[in-house]
């Protein structure tokens, strides 16, 4: 789900059942715009609309350059949005990012660690089966200290 296509498809000025195909489409859709929905049941169920009404407004929105529809035989078809259709910013707006940068995290506690001290003692526990006749008398495991 692209919060960022949803928000930008609330803001557009397209009609209503454009308005909820393409919502139902970013609410598919990754952060790039790309999704690829069946129509029916997909979008049939989240719009509330039949198959043809929802062909028809794919086929309006990809008229308009605001979604690009490729056919893939065998698969299904894959619709990529293009924000700059949806809402356009003002002449005088710089370009944006739509992707978010990755974050500066703070080095772990593990970055800065120390390796043990070398006279940290190791415990080392050695599983020995008993013979036969040692069952009976014992039946402990062996530990040795380095």
């Amino acid at each position: 789900m692209s919060i960022k296509l949803m928000t930008a498809v609330w803001a557009s000025n397209l009609p209503s059942g454009k308005k909820l195909v393409a919502l139902a489409l970013a609410d598919c859709a990754d952060d790039d715009g790309r999704c690829w929905p069946s129509v029916d049941p997909h979008l049939v169920q989240k719009c509330s609309m039949c198959a043809r009404a929802i062909q028809g407004h794919l086929a309006a929105l990809v008229n308009e350059g605001i979604l690009t529809r490729t056919d893939r035989p065998g698969r299904s078809t894959l619709y990529i949005f293009d924000p700059r259709k949806i809402c356009t910013p003002a002449d005088s707006a710089p370009p944006q990012n739509m992707r978010t940068p990755p974050q500066n995290l703070h080095p772990t506690p593990a970055d800065s660690a120390q390796a043990p001290a070398k006279s940290a003692g190791i415990t080392i526990k050695k599983h020995q089966l008993p013979q036969k006749n040692q069952r009976a008398r014992s039946g402990k495991n062996v530990v040795e200290h380095i």
